[in-house]
């Protein structure tokens, strides 16, 4: 069971550090499958990689042991959470709800975050 833990984890930081690696910044949506506004940012981060490929997007189930773990690092309490990260992977910013395409590329504009 750990091994499975520890694996979903190392799955996840991999995915983090190609990103990185690219030199991507990267929003992370912490969400559950029940969550109508989770599934609506589902279709965000789809219209999100269209519109801005430099942008990495991972969507991370909270009900997963590795969403979990992800939940309880963040103290998330409402869904879904949208974490900011620049390509140094460096927390920027952290959001809670629905968000547009639009808002989202202001946000990493206005930090300074290079997203073309």
């Amino acid at each position: 069971m750990i091994r499975k833990i520890l694996l979903g984890v190392l799955v996840a930081l991999l995915a983090c550090s190609v990103a990185y690696a690219e030199a991507k910044p990267v929003l992370m949506v912490l969400s559950t499958k029940t969550c109508p506004a989770c599934r609506e940012m589902k279709k965000v981060l789809t219209q999100l990689n269209k519109k801005y490929p430099g942008i990495e997007t991972q969507n991370i189930y909270l009900e997963t042991k590795e969403g979990a773990m992800y939940g309880e690092m963040y103290e998330v309490e409402y869904v879904p959470t949208l974490v900011f990260k620049d390509a140094s992977g460096e927390d920027f910013d952290m959001r809670v709800g629905y968000m547009s395409v639009e808002k989202i590329a202001k946000i990493f504009k206005n930090a300074g975050v290079k997203i073309n």
